[in-house]
């Protein structure tokens, strides 16, 4: 681990002499004062890092389940307050806004984005047109795995040649980022470990090299080659390393895309598998369907192994907190349904399962209605914030003794 921590510190210190970065830069990242001593503060001395597995019992049926089955197993690298984490942190905040412009529109943060893409889709785009149209999603296995450090490199660098940003920032994010996977280490048994494949599961910065390296392998790769089957395709969107789309074409047509996609993909060593086709789909925690005039609907999706074992009412909390997990889980279900009569309809499911943790009927019956209007005000407000910004400042008049000079200076 001091061999990391030098590695790091002197990388740093090149950084800082070249003009790269600046005093208050290290300091954030190494935690080094002017003298370049280690400062007096818990949160800057590192532990070592650890791995542990994480078990994906969503992958088992109920019955697979109940047999014992052994669930696929993701190994993740508790990497949080190792010696490289406050460079992660450092490079953090950069690559996450890198990755999104870089990414543009096939960007998904999460459902909530998803379903406001699909709202906008409905609104702005004929789709009645098509008389052939499917829904499809794809899944990248063992996406941080197959991940080839080098090949991540060389997409960071296209993505940084790309951004309006000062080359003196590229080229530290570019070196950071080098050292971060080339020194990332754990431990398990008292043993220390380096990765032979893949980029860490865990740290700062995996989910925007991810998403950096799949549009570069995607789209300024793969597909100049198959521009002609990609046409086929009329919406795509990707979270991480899920995809979900809209395909104008046949079935035969789409087998034979997947099959085009894994060949160009393997020499990047991405495969994609667990692709659903057809009228309706299940993408993160909705179900996605063709309505009327080919509109796309969509519902709770909640899969075969969710218990959905909520917070019991006998645990010693305060009352707020329960009624935030219904409140919560209420609205939660309510902006995840289209459709008023599906709504309803997960409404009482999750009511059935609110009370199995000992939440009363009538306080669940009286809540109801509350998370109906919150939800309403919510849309109202998000419609708010996307009208055009107005020249009009808004000044505090609080806890603000400046305020008059302020107002004086700006008008």
């Amino acid at each position: 681990m001091t061999d990391v921590k030098n590695n790091v510190k002197d990388a740093v210190l090149l950084a800082l002499s070249e003009g790269k970065i600046t005093e208050k830069d290290k300091k954030l990242i190494t935690g080094l004062n002017e003298n370049n001593n280690q400062m007096h503060a818990h949160v800057f001395k590192p532990v070592v890092p650890y791995v542990y597995p994480l078990f994906k019992l969503h992958k088992l049926s109920p019955q697979q389940i109940e047999g014992k089955i052994v669930p696929p197993t993701r190994l993740v690298h508790a990497t949080k307050e190792g010696p490289l984490y406050r460079l992660e942190k450092w490079v953090s905040p950069y690559l996450t806004d890198i990755s999104r412009i870089y990414c543009q529109q096939e960007f998904l943060l999460d459902t909530p984005d998803l379903l406001s893409n699909i709202k906008n889709l409905n609104e702005s785009a004929d789709m009645s047109k098509y008389s052939t149209i499917n829904l499809f999603t794809l899944d990248v296995i063992s996406l941080y795995p197959s991940i080839k450090p080098e090949i991540a490199m060389s997409a960071l660098e296209h993505a940084l040649n790309g951004s309006t940003m000062i080359d003196k920032r590229k080229a530290i994010l570019k070196t950071f980022t080098e050292i971060i996977f080339t020194n990332s280490f754990v431990t398990f048994q008292e043993n220390v470990y380096t990765g032979k494949k893949g980029i860490p599961t865990g740290n700062c910065i995996s989910r925007q090299v991810a998403d950096i390296m799949l549009h570069w392998v995607l789209f300024i790769n793969i597909w100049p080659e198959m521009i002609q089957l990609w046409s086929l395709i009329l919406f795509w969107r990707r979270f991480i390393d899920d995809v979900f789309g809209i395909w104008k074409g046949s079935r035969r047509q789409f087998d034979l895309f997947v099959s085009k996609l894994n060949e160009a993909a393997k020499r990047f060593g991405i495969q994609f598998g667990d692709c659903q086709f057809g009228k309706s789909v299940n993408y993160l925690d909705v179900e996605l369907s063709l309505g009327e005039n080919n509109n796309i609907d969509y519902r709770l999706f909640k899969k075969e192994t969710d218990a959905r074992l909520y917070l019991n009412t006998d645990s010693f909390h305060p009352n707020h907190v329960f009624k935030s997990v219904v409140f919560s889980q209420m609205i939660r279900v309510i902006k995840r349904n289209s459709q008023d009569h599906t709504c309803v309809e997960d409404l009482e499911e999750l009511k059935e399962d609110l009370m199995k943790s000992g939440h009363k009927e009538g306080t669940l019956t009286e809540t109801e209605p509350e998370a109906v209007l919150r939800s309403i005000e919510h849309d109202l407000y998000e419609r708010e914030d996307k009208k055009p910004i107005t020249d009009k400042v808004v000044f505090s008049v609080k806890f603000f003794k400046e305020v008059t000079e302020l107002r004086k200076l700006v008008i």
